[in-house]
């Protein structure tokens, strides 16, 4: 008996729809669901689950150096998924609890959201513990012809270390959702748009009679502004982003599934102990877009997204009573991105047992310009991947093993750097390391298992194990690994 049906429909048990939860083909879009009006669609069933792991990632040396070489996390996770009737209600919530190691040339969190302007130091640092929350919720109805729906999230974050130098930062992030849309023959169509409230604060205490180190307010690759350096030890981010789509999905879950959105973020940074000097502004826009085939047996999607970050740095005459005037701006920093690619997913079920094929390509493409002095980071890769899925009922229990390999071959690499201080020659010299990990040819290897246990029919217990490997250039290894056990109800 095949696990897959366009129509909502609660007569599955909870093992079966736990294994719908597990194949590849469940999992493959991505920007379709982003839209709450079509979450009636996103599950032909409804389940809920509270999950326990544990988490590790460690690598050799640190790929990204800004980022560390080791992160442990512990988490408690639980989320749901229900239909009643018309109407579909969905929502979860998390908390992490964590450290990273080796983090160096960086004291600020959420590193990809705030990028290039990053608070920094040049010495090696201690752990620094983390600790995350999340709530979302949404809600959805359709009616005779007419769908809708919305949802709300927030996230935090706590991030500080007891050692010098002793950055204590907060994260606050607010989303929201509204979507609306109608049936047109065998498809609905959906509009949405959303908004993100977004804040980080960061503070840098040092409690050693022996003095502070230099902190370093980064403004992409090997740049800083230089100004400022040695001050501004409170700092923080705040911006907005609005995001609109337009979307459309089966409703018997065959057909072609298309998506388009378009976004645009904006935040400033802001050194606080310097009366809330607006340092730099940062505006980023993006375009993603995804259409997917969907058959009984098999799917195919192919994706593109395109992005362009730019830095503006703005300019300073000299301070009257404790005030700086601003007097100019410069666009400094530049990073274009582009990918696109093509995969697809082939399944064949049994009464008690399936297989599955997941290949897919993808080009990348990030070119990360700094106007003066002139820097350059450019980097085009190719990934091949596939992932081979099997799942079979052992009498007590359902197995569902995952293996799977990646290859990125880089086929064009520039990195560029005219002139650094003598001071950032250390993360000068980080840089150029991160960039030969990027620009060499890599392969991940990636093993899973799953373990359900039916505890009567309205109940799962769940065993998971999933682990990553990679080798890099320079004889460079990482190691992801994660465990879980989960309840699902």
């Amino acid at each position: 008996m095949a696990l897959q049906t366009g129509a909502v429909t609660d007569n599955f048990t909870t093992s079966q729809q736990a294994r719908l939860q597990n194949v590849e083909s469940q999992n493959l879009q991505q920007l379709v669901w982003n839209n709450p009006a079509l979450k009636h669609w996103n599950h032909t069933y409804s389940l809920s689950q509270v999950e326990l792991s544990w988490q590790l990632r460690h690598e050799d040396e640190p790929i990204n150096t800004q980022l560390g070489d080791h992160e442990t996390v512990m988490a408690f996770d639980a989320s749901t998924y229900m239909h009643h009737g018309n109407s579909t209600l969905w929502g979860r919530a998390y908390y992490n609890n964590g450290r990273q190691r080796g983090i160096k040339w960086n004291e600020t969190s959420d590193l990809q959201m705030v990028y290039p302007y990053v608070l920094a130091d040049s010495v090696d640092t201690h752990a620094m513990n983390l600790e995350r929350y999340s709530f979302m919720g949404g809600y959805s109805h359709l009616g005779k012809r007419i769908t809708w729906g919305a949802s709300v999230g927030y996230k935090a974050g706590l991030y500080y270390r007891r050692v010098d130098p002793r950055p204590r930062n907060v994260t606050a992030d607010l989303d929201l959702k509204a979507g609306i849309g109608c049936l047109i023959g065998r498809y609905a169509v959906a509009v949405s748009l959303a908004f993100k409230n977004y804040k980080q604060t960061n503070n840098v205490s040092f409690y050693s009679e022996l003095g502070s180190d230099k902190l370093y307010h980064l403004t992409g690759l090997t740049n800083d502004y230089g100004r400022f350096a040695g001050t501004g030890y409170s700092t923080y981010y705040k911006g907005q982003q609005w995001a609109a789509s337009l979307d459309m999905h089966p409703i018997e879950a065959r057909g072609v599934s298309a998506s388009v959105q378009v976004s645009r973020l904006a935040f400033d940074n802001v050194l606080t102990s310097l009366n809330k000097l607006p340092m730099s502004h940062v505006t980023h826009n993006a375009l993603a877009a995804e259409a997917t085939w969907l058959a009984s047996s098999w799917r195919a999607r192919t994706h593109l997204a395109a992005s362009r970050r730019v830095g503006t740095e703005n300019v300073f005459g000299d301070p009257s009573a404790q005030v700086y005037q601003q007097i100019g701006q410069l666009d400094m920093y530049h990073e274009n991105r582009f990918n696109v690619g093509i995969e697809g997913v082939y399944e064949h079920h049994w009464t008690k047992a399936f297989v599955g094929l997941h290949p897919a390509l993808d080009y990348h493409h990030l070119n990360t310009i700094y106007a003066d002095p002139q820097c350059r980071w450019r980097i085009d890769d190719l990934t091949a991947a596939v992932r081979m899925q099997g799942g079979a009922d052992l009498r007590y229990l359902f197995m569902v093993l995952t293996m799977g390999v990646q290859w990125v071959h880089p086929t064009y690499n520039q990195l560029l750097i005219t002139a650094t201080k003598t001071e950032l020659m250390g993360l000068q010299r980080a840089i150029e390391r991160d960039f030969g990990y990027q620009s060499h040819n890599r392969v991940v290897w990636t093993a899973a298992l799953t373990a359900d246990v039916p505890v009567t029919g309205r109940y799962v217990l769940r065993a998971k194990v999933d682990w990553s490997h990679g080798r890099y250039w320079a004889s460079n290894q990482t190691h992801h690994l994660f465990t879980s056990i989960s309840f699902i109800f």
